[in-house]
């Protein structure tokens, strides 16, 4: 809270500026982005120890609890996450071998922006089309929840009931930190929404996601305590599919092209973010677990992981490459839970299979979606799918169906620029 990144010689806080990496104006976004590497790099040290602390407690927590075997750090994250160590070995795989699926996106926002140096401070860059005038919270509320209520009347329901009682905090102010989260208190079992809202259509969009949260929490409120407690791989499956079926209705809603082209962005950008993003999180947290295990990893080494683990993902699409992300990103100091990145590659790709069963099962499949997330808590990824889905994650063709989806939309949006 204290890291106050200054752009153009005002001073202002992370989570504001961080909101302008989503600046119409390239010079804007690249000052934003070096103030908050600055502000960053001036601390790097404090969270490389950071990172070194809660390593090595997991590292030996891990030996004391294993005894004659020697537990593995994706062991117990699978194991956390409820999934096999086959299906996500198989995931991460597939992943791969669609990799440039990622690249292409960020190639086609390339063009589409017609740039030629395409940085990290252009990942997040709107469509270059006029942005629409600001959506009102008010009036985001209204539309989020009207498109709810076409696919469950009691979705959209919840969310109008959210702002009445007060439980989206989404005031901007300068103390504020970046990103946006849903939590729920235990007794009584309420969500709780927050997000720095400024009325862009990526601010509408996560906002509908964290939405998705707190309705898969509303519906286990009534549950044993142990039965809420769901994993992040299926927790991020409720919140990715909210926020595609918020995109694909705005995408559908639009008459002008200009409309249809920032939608069609966003889908490109979360293709990147998912594809190429998440992955290179995932490969610098394994060298940064292995590293720790020989000793203290310092502020150099950390970046040195980070920038190769940027390079094998990213290749030739971006410019130049983050080797700091590791400081700014806060889901690599969650003392509570390692790899914190690999579930948001899940939940994308098994909220677009579950949304491909929606289109071809219409209205009927939103009591499905219930009884689906009602069931998250208790038992495993692979059971849960078999069960109401009939599918097996373990296998790729699985994987497959969704990245198929994903490629029709980034053909999309090369079409539309």
């Amino acid at each position: 809270a204290k890291l106050m990144p200054q752009i153009a010689g005002e001073c202002m806080g992370l989570a504001q500026a961080t909101n302008l990496l989503s600046h119409p104006q390239q010079a804007r976004r690249k000052a934003a982005w070096f103030a908050i590497r600055a502000a960053w790099e001036a601390e790097q040290e404090t969270v490389a120890a950071i990172l070194n602390a809660i390593n090595g407690w997991r590292l030996e927590l891990a030996r004391q609890r294993g005894g004659q075997r020697r537990l593995d750090a994706l062991d117990l994250s699978c194991h956390q996450s409820q999934i096999s160590r086959q299906t996500l070995d198989t995931l991460l795989r597939v992943t791969r071998e669609r990799r440039s699926l990622g690249r292409r996106a960020l190639k086609a926002k390339a063009l589409a922006l017609g740039l030629r140096d395409y940085g990290p401070w252009d990942l997040h860059a709107p469509a270059p089309v006029s942005e629409p005038k600001p959506i009102g919270f008010e009036q985001a509320i209204v539309l989020i929840a009207e498109i709810f209520a076409e696919f469950d009347p009691e979705m959209g329901a919840f969310v109008l009931m959210m702002a009445e009682r007060g439980w989206i905090d989404a005031a901007p102010s300068q103390h504020r930190r970046t990103g946006a989260y849903s939590t729920e208190y235990v007794n009584p079992a309420e969500p709780r929404v927050f997000i720095t809202y400024e009325g862009t259509v990526d601010n509408l969009t996560t906002l509908a996601h964290e939405l998705g949260h707190a309705w898969h929490s509303w519906l286990l409120r009534d549950l044993p305590l142990e039965q809420r407690d769901y994993p992040m791989t299926l927790a991020e499956t409720a919140s990715l599919f909210a926020e595609t079926l918020v995109r694909d209705a705005l995408f559908e809603r639009s008459q002008a092209v200009s409309e249809r082209r920032i939608i069609a962005s966003m889908d490109a950008d979360s293709a990147a973010a998912l594809l190429v993003d998440v992955p290179a999180r995932f490969d610098f947290e394994l060298s940064l677990v292995a590293a720790r295990r020989e000793g203290y990893v310092g502020a150099s080494q950390l970046r040195s992981l980070m920038k190769s683990a940027m390079e094998q993902w990213y290749g030739d699409s971006l410019s130049r490459h983050d080797d700091l992300f590791w400081a700014s990103k806060g889901h690599f100091s969650i003392s509570e839970v390692g790899f914190y990145n690999y579930p948001y590659l899940f939940g994308y790709l098994f909220a677009l299979s579950l949304y491909a069963q929606k289109v071809r099962e219409g209205s009927g499949f939103a009591e499905t979606y219930r009884a689906l997330l009602t069931d998250t808590g208790r038992m495993s990824a692979e059971d849960l799918i078999a069960k109401h889905l009939g599918a097996d994650i373990r296998e790729p063709d699985f994987w497959h169906e969704s990245l198929n989806y994903v490629e029709e939309a980034i053909v999309r949006f090369e079409r539309l620029i």
